[in-house]
């Protein structure tokens, strides 16, 4: 898979954040959806599901945590990553969300490009692993 090709779901509440790794991402070749809340999101993805979602845990309606449990369960395939500005304390929280991946705030584009590279990973392995089992 292709990033042309491929669909990123950024939700974040912060409209600067959100809007600087919709333009890094996009940058890649990505097709970027933007969301500022939880509801907002899961809105989006029943429309173009993403094959990685980037979620703040902090979001104004539900928290990331919560949105995260509801893509994983709709949208097994989609790769989360999750953004935090509390640091490590918040980090055991992401395993609880099958979760493949933290990054703490502020991030470099960088940091960015190196989850998302792990990310498709996951995602094409996981998806043609799902298609040999026939779910």
């Amino acid at each position: 898979m292709t990033p042309a090709t491929t669909t990123f779901l950024v939700v974040d509440d912060e409209p600067d954040v959100r809007s600087s790794v919709a333009r890094w991402v996009r940058l890649r070749g990505f097709s970027v959806i933007e969301a500022g809340s939880a509801g907002e999101a899961l809105d989006r993805m029943a429309d173009t599901p993403a094959a990685v979602a980037l979620c703040d845990i902090n979001l104004p309606d539900r928290n990331g945590m919560w949105l995260a449990a509801q893509l994983r369960r709709q949208f097994p395939d989609t790769a989360l990553l999750m953004t935090t500005g509390f640091g490590l304390s918040s980090l055991p929280s992401v395993a609880d969300a099958d979760a493949i991946g933290c990054l703490t705030k502020p991030f470099t584009q960088q940091q960015l490009m190196e989850a998302i590279d792990w990310a498709m990973r996951w995602h094409a392995g996981h998806s043609e692993s799902r298609m040999r089992k026939g779910t």
